[in-house]
């Protein structure tokens, strides 16, 4: 809620606030979050059941949501069924509000909401784009987005990954997240972008966490036994869990990526949302394994695990991975190769990992398909290239949980001699941490073989931070410090330094928060409302001016001066008399043309002499057509554009090799063209409209479209 709620607010002084898409997306992530809640029970035979129910309904609703779009219900139909599930899910968190302030004492209340905020800030503060489309115009805009917007509408309108820059070559890509976002649009009825500019941080993301907690909590109450259920959550379990995330020493190494948020990736959080609800239904198969029916092994061996083989490698190559390097040594410590039931198990995930990396990855390790350097043979490239390797902090920071996990293992299971470790493994005790430093090896292997970027080399490595993370917020309700001499946890001297260290680092958190959503968020909004507006001024809007703004506004004060026109309506009139702005418009036009059309269809747009030119740079303006329309581009690749990846390799440009790429075609020629590439319409844009001609004949059809 209170990313609609930000989303809305700074979205102040804009024609459109999208108050219908920010109600949908709140009330379906209700649904997503409080419905298993509900359901489970009905579900369960027996109550030790009703966690794995809970667990399997949450991926079941999760999955659910893409079938309308895979089932092509119709427009109207597919609106309604999305009006209906928002309003079940209001439905749903109004009755878990009222149940959570009614068995919640005020104190324990208060800290949790004050911590909530902290914590929703920063998460909006990495995930939220409340101007977009307007920071086109701005020349503010990522180009990671553009690419994945234009490869999920390829999906939604041809069924065919690819990026559209020129027709629709096959694009050997993880694209499940982008077919998900895709299928979502459809359900919702808005465009590809909206889901990515409000349906990611307001569904995807709350799912996520939801994912990370039920795991820990899972593990939580394998440790502490039976009464772990009826025990309510310490402060000092949300003070770590903020702590996590929010760091309290910040350095480069610190987070879960290299020196920004993971949040940023839409398919690497959904793909460990996916990872976190398999690995809780392990654990709660695994502790009550003895009360299934035997039935259930071959059924998680044979059936689950080979569909969530892939699914995972589908929505993030990395996750799959792990997944896999973890697979493979339970297949070892478990003893799973004495039965045949096993070997069966691992031929089959070895096969189906095989063709998801033949369908998933551009450039084949081993040889047969190169596309891209990234994969190659290149060892210690990501410690020698992609940036200043710091391997003292490397090593300290980024495996800072896996090394409190493991030693919480020991201290937990006074692990303080040799017979009491062999005892540890041959019981399973030490099995998660083992299963962490699996996670945390293998993760690390591709970056000292392989070609990989920095964000690259981090989506295999950094899943360590975030299960041994888990892991420790499991673990550490059992932890208790020992009562040396002269040292009593229950003192009040120790309460007073808790309380003093305590406070200490909340005021770190804050800071960091702080920090987080001026630079992320506000800054880059008032900078793309300063640009649009002409404002060369180096004033900013931080957090303490909207608290001022706030404040004021609630007086009836007017707010303070500097930064009031940025957010008043003389920023969309600027907007309206802008050309690029109304050229993004007329493409996002066509986006609401029915499908079945645009299936059939491409889009020409002559960039270089038909519009002023966009202050973004060449690729994201490539991007920007098919990212906009749904449809396919013809010659979309603007004239020497010094680009690598986002799939301008698919179409065999080299910039220094194709000066007739700047070649002005005829009509006859543009239809020509579009009739190789299989398709039977083409929009023209042409003096200020787009035509469409029938490629067959070449006769214009009897609407144009988009004239502003």
């Amino acid at each position: 809620m209170l990313a609609s709620l930000l989303h809305w607010l700074l979205r102040a002084g804009l024609a459109d606030r999208s108050e219908e898409l920010l109600v949908k997306c709140t009330g379906v992530a209700f649904f997503l979050l409080f419905a298993p809640a509900a359901i489970a029970p009905l579900l369960a035979r027996h109550a030790r059941n009703v966690d794995l129910a809970r667990v399997a309904v949450s991926l079941a609703l999760l999955v659910a949501l893409s079938l309308p779009g895979w089932l092509a219900l119709p427009p109207p139909l597919a609106v309604g069924l999305t009006w209906l599930i928002a309003g079940t899910g209001f439905v749903l968190a109004a009755i878990q509000w009222y149940s959570f302030f009614a068995a919640t004492p005020f104190y324990r209340f208060c800290y949790l909401i004050l911590l909530g905020l902290l914590f929703n800030l920063w998460v909006l503060s990495n995930t939220l784009r409340p101007a977009l489309l307007e920071g086109v115009v701005a020349g503010i805009t990522h180009i990671d987005l553009w690419f994945n917007i234009s490869v999920a509408q390829m999906l939604k309108s041809y069924a065919i990954p690819s990026t559209g820059l020129d027709g629709t070559p096959w694009l050997y890509y993880h694209y499940g997240s982008h077919w998900y976002f895709a299928l979502l649009s459809k359900l919702m009825g808005v465009a590809v972008r909206n889901v990515y500019e409000v349906g990611y941080p307001v569904i995807v993301v709350p799912v996520f966490f939801q994912a990370f907690l039920h795991f820990a909590l899972y593990i939580r109450r394998v440790v502490l036994g039976s009464d772990a259920p009826g025990k309510p959550l310490r402060f000092s379990f949300w003070l770590l869990f903020l702590c996590i995330f929010l760091q309290v020493i910040k350095n480069l190494y610190s987070g879960v990526m290299l020196g920004y948020s993971f949040l940023e990736s839409e398919s690497f959080v959904l793909g460990l949302t996916f990872m976190f609800f398999f690995f809780s239904g392990c654990v709660l198969y695994w502790t009550n394994r003895g009360h299934y029916h035997p039935a259930w092994l071959p059924g998680l061996l044979l059936v689950i695990l080979p569909v969530f083989v892939v699914i995972l490698g589908f929505l993030k190559i990395s996750v799959l991975y792990v997944m896999c390097s973890l697979a493979g040594y339970l297949f070892l410590r478990l003893g799973l190769y004495k039965k045949p039931l096993g070997w069966i198990s691992l031929a089959v995930l070895v096969a189906l990992s095989l063709v998801v990396y033949l369908e998933a990855v551009e450039t084949l390790t081993f040889g047969g398909r190169h596309i891209s350097a990234e994969g190659t043979w290149f060892p210690f490239y990501f410690y020698r290239e992609t940036h200043r390797f710091e391997p003292l902090n490397f090593f300290l920071f980024f495996f800072q949980w896996t090394y409190l996990f493991i030693l919480l293992t020991v201290v937990t299971h006074r692990l303080y001699n040799l017979p009491r470790w062999r005892e540890a493994i041959r019981q399973k005790q030490t099995l998660p941490a083992e299963c962490a430093v699996v996670i945390a090896v293998s993760g690390l292997l591709p970056s000292f073989f392989l070609f990989l970027t920095g964000p690259d080399a981090m989506y295999f490595s950094s899943i360590q931070v975030l299960v041994s993370a888990a892991l420790v917020l499991a673990y550490l309700p059992a932890f208790r410090l020992p009562h040396y001499a002269g040292f009593n946890p229950g003192r009040p001297l120790y309460r007073v330094a808790a309380t003093l260290a305590s406070t200490g680092i909340l005021l770190i958190l804050y800071m960091n928060t702080r920090f987080s959503i001026n630079d992320n968020l506000l800054t880059p909004n008032a900078n793309v409302r300063k640009v649009i507006l002409g404002d060369s001024t180096r004033r900013s809007f931080t957090i303490s001016d909207a608290a001022w703004a706030a404040v004021t506004g609630l007086t009836g004060r007017q707010p303070p001066p500097h930064f009031a026109p940025w957010y008043s309506g003389a920023v969309q009139k600027a907007l309206n008399a802008d050309s690029v702005y109304r050229h993004l418009h007329r493409l996002s036009s066509l986006d609401t043309l029915p499908l079945s059309l645009k299936s059939k269809a491409m889009v020409y747009v002559d960039v270089m002499r038909q519009l002023p030119p966009y202050r973004t740079g060449c690729a994201e303006t490539a991007l920007i057509t098919p990212a906009l329309t749904g449809m396919a581009a013809l010659d979309g690749i603007l004239y020497k554009c010094p680009a690598g990846g986002y799939g301008f390799e698919y179409y065999g440009y080299k910039p220094e090799h194709y000066p007739g790429w700047d070649k002005q075609y005829s009509l006859a020629e543009l239809l020509q063209r579009a009739g190789q590439k299989q398709r039977s319409s083409l929009f023209v844009y042409q003096n200020g409209k787009f035509v469409l001609y029938d490629v067959r004949n070449g006769s214009p059809q009897n609407t144009t479209f988009a004239r502003r």
